[in-house]
């Protein structure tokens, strides 16, 4: 319908044209219960209408326009009327491609309600059905078309999707945009506490390349993303191994192929204290020409300019993903462990923190705009961010598995079940382990599903020295109650709360079923298989250093099976999969230098030795050897200057073995052994010096993640060179 019908082309330039601000329509918000369906043209057209004067510009039918192209930009709570709303806010981002005419006052088309200086385009928004849902009749330009909205009522439902109709009332033209989906989930207000993220321990890390192929981050913990005004832009993804932590922003609503405005970052609290702490905490960034490295903090809002990482990796891509198979922006990170301050080894050791990383995601688009800060910015930590649970590794139990299936990382069948020590392959979990015992904190994994369906609901843990005792398994020959200690340590675990998105703490305590003349049998809850496990397979913890120390020797461990908290519902399990075989050395191995001499004479600490030549020798006499005789290394190396060091002797346990021999001759002896030092690699001593002679050195040693005895000493001397001349100030 048109009201310029039979003016018979009589038009004339005016003067001016009247401007209005954009003014919704009368209305309400759209409701499902309301039927709010109207008809745009029901305003009465009079008779007969005046002579109207119009620029020429207002009379165009402009050909070829694009219909809408909208995003939904975000949300907004507000209060009207006594009631609370939230405005869902949309921009049509091809705006620019309508002229400005199709906007201007037109007084002489119908009003819209009181309103006889409506602009002659009115644009609207209809559901998925084409009802009415909120419109607009007094838009001044097309820049006002980003800000269209409508609101529902705070706890009512949005349409499933909208669609925006630009409609030229003189042309009598429509252009209608796609469906656009209203997801509530899609949008979350700002996050007032950290969030936490599980990290999911890798075998096989992603290639860091800007590309997803198929099962690349299948299994990695999963945030989604929002941008500054809560509408989700992506999907952040988590992985780590003993080395590095792999991140992957998949960044699904930036699917504008131009670049040049499109950057990403990550920043750490790295003392997970919410303090800026000056060239301590950092953000991973590039430059201009596309370096990847590392800005430190210098004060809560400055940073220093980006230094080069070596140690760490980034790329960035453009493609599909298993989440969205448009082509979109892609980020990838590998950050080494040693770049964010995380020492792998003491998240193994024990019952600290799993949170060990504490961070913000930075994502910026060109096409479309939007800039994601998630949860915060980066001006203060004291803000909402990201902590992240790292990935312990999870040892694969098959069905088949026994049900005291190993420790750590380190599966049963690799544990001599004569000696109790492990030994590993090079492609294994823990890799290229040699006659290594057990000590420490350790985490013994199990068939928990093998468990549900022989219906054991609780069990007792048994160990027994089998240097002391026959140590005869239950049903068999000898088997004595009397040589046999219950473990009553607490089992520490996590489980994941999807609904809250955090980690539950389950701290479980044995409880007792039996105490009699001395003895006491203490039972466990089997794990629920039905939870997230932030150590899926975890049976027991045994601290054998903790408040019930274990003396170094072999030892067996017997599980010890029950329907219920009750000592008559026991159930029979077969002895080779419900005993172990264990060795546990809890000594640290002893490294000493003894001594050190120049031509026959020992020196003592802190002397000064002038040499007479320069290729002459320091002998060193040093010790080395475990108490247990589980020694894996010792390494006899000098250091001086600035940072500088050679090495005078070094042996391995691996490297006997390589060699063809049986093992090195250490014992629990005090062994001792003299060392000759000859200066750095050009065999002479290259400056007059103080030099630390120190030996350092592991045991074989494991709690199934990483090895946990290390030893060290050092003595420290003043070497003078032949040609040195000491002078002396008299004043």
């Amino acid at each position: 319908m048109s009201v310029f019908k039979g003016l018979n082309g009589l038009l004339v330039n005016v003067l001016a044209t009247i401007y209005l601000v954009g003014v919704p329509f009368w209305g309400i918000a759209y409701s499902a219960s309301l039927d709010l369906s109207i008809t745009l043209a029901e305003s009465p057209i009079l008779e007969s209408l005046p002579t109207i004067t119009l620029s020429p510009s207002l009379t165009l039918c402009p050909a070829d326009l694009p219909n809408p192209e909208v995003e939904l930009v975000g949300t907004e709570n507000y209060t009207a009327n006594g009631k609370h709303w939230v405005r869902y806010i949309l921009s049509v981002t091809n705006r620019d491609e309508y002229p400005d005419y199709l906007f201007y006052a037109a007084p002489n088309l119908p009003p819209c309600g009181l309103n006889t200086n409506s602009s002659r385009t009115w644009v609207y928004i209809v559901d998925q059905d084409g009802n009415y849902v909120y419109g607009f009749c007094a838009l001044g330009s097309p820049d006002d078309m980003d800000g269209l909205w409508f609101a529902v009522e705070e706890g009512s439902d949005p349409p499933p999707g909208i669609k925006v109709v630009i409609n030229d009332r003189y042309c009598e033209k429509e252009y209608e945009s796609s469906l656009v989906k209203i997801t509530p989930s899609s949008f979350s207000p700002p996050p007032t506490s950290d969030l936490e993220l599980q990290s999911k321990w890798t075998s096989t890390p992603p290639v860091i390349d800007g590309v997803i192929t198929a099962g690349e981050w299948d299994g990695a913990g999963s945030l989604v993303l929002y941008d500054v005004n809560g509408l989700e832009r992506g999907t952040l993804y988590v992985k780590n191994d003993s080395s590095n932590l792999y991140v992957l922003l998949d960044m699904t609503g930036d699917k504008g192929e131009d670049s040049s405005g499109d950057y990403s970052g990550l920043a750490f609290d790295i003392g997970t204290d919410g303090v800026k702490s000056p060239y301590v905490d950092l953000r991973f960034a590039r430059t201009t020409t596309g370096d990847f490295g590392i800005q430190w903090v210098m004060s809560e809002y400055g940073w220093t300019g980006i230094y080069t990482s070596t140690a760490s990796d980034f790329a960035a891509g453009f493609g599909s993903s298993s989440s969205e198979a448009s082509s979109h922006r892609i980020y990838e990170y590998r950050l080494a462990f040693s770049e964010i301050n995380i020492d792998f080894d003491t998240i193994l050791a024990g019952d600290g923190p799993i949170f060990q990383a504490r961070m913000s995601v930075e994502a910026v688009s060109s096409t479309p705009s939007f800039r994601v800060y998630y949860p915060s910015h980066y001006n203060s930590f004291k803000n909402p961010m990201i902590r992240i649970a790292l990935g312990v590794g999870t040892m694969s139990v098959a069905s088949d598995a026994p049900i005291i299936a190993g420790i750590g990382l380190v599966p049963r069948t690799f544990i001599d079940q004569s000696t109790g020590l492990a030994t590993t392959g090079p492609s294994d979990q823990f890799a290229n382990l040699k006659d290594s015992p057990f000590g420490g904190h350790l985490r013994v994994m199990g068939n928990v599903s093998k468990l549900s369906a022989l219906g054991i609901k609780y069990y007792a843990i048994g160990y027994c020295n089998m240097e002391l005792y026959d140590c005869a398994p239950l049903f068999s020959t000898g088997f004595n109650l009397d040589h046999w200690q219950f473990l009553q340590d607490t089992r520490t675990n996590y489980y994941w709360d999807a609904t809250k998105g955090k980690y539950i703490l389950d701290a479980v305590s044995p409880e007792t079923i039996y105490s009699s003349s001395g003895y006491l049998i203490r039972v466990y809850p089997v794990l629920s298989p039905s939870l997230d496990w932030y150590i899926p397979n975890l049976l027991f913890d045994w601290r054998t250093t903790g408040t019930t120390p274990v003396n170094s020797g072999l030892y067996r461990v017997h599980f010890f099976g029950f329907s219920a908290k009750d000592i008559y519902s026991f159930i029979p399990t077969d002895i080779g999969e419900s005993t172990m075989v264990v060795r546990i050395d809890n000594t640290r191995p002893v490294l000493t230098v003894n001594s050190i001499s120049y031509k026959g004479n020992d020196v003592g600490a802190c002397a000064i030795v002038r040499l007479e030549d320069a290729n002459d020798t320091i002998e060193v006499n040093i010790s080395a050897y475990d108490p247990d005789g589980y020694l894996r290394d010792f390494n006899l190396h000098a250091l001086y200057g600035d940072g500088q060091s050679f090495t005078c002797h070094q042996e391995t346990y691996s490297g006997y073995l390589s060699s063809g021999g049986t093992g090195p001759t250490w014992n629990p002896a005090m062994p001792s052994g003299t060392y000759s030092c000859q200066g750095d690699a050009l065999d002479h001593w290259e400056t007059t010096c103080g030099y630390t002679f120190r030996i350092t050195g592991w045991d074989r040693a494991i709690n199934g993640y990483s090895y946990i005895h290390y030893s060290a000493d050092h003595e420290t001397i003043t070497i003078l060179m032949p040609d040195y001349e000491l002078c002396q100030t008299v004043r």
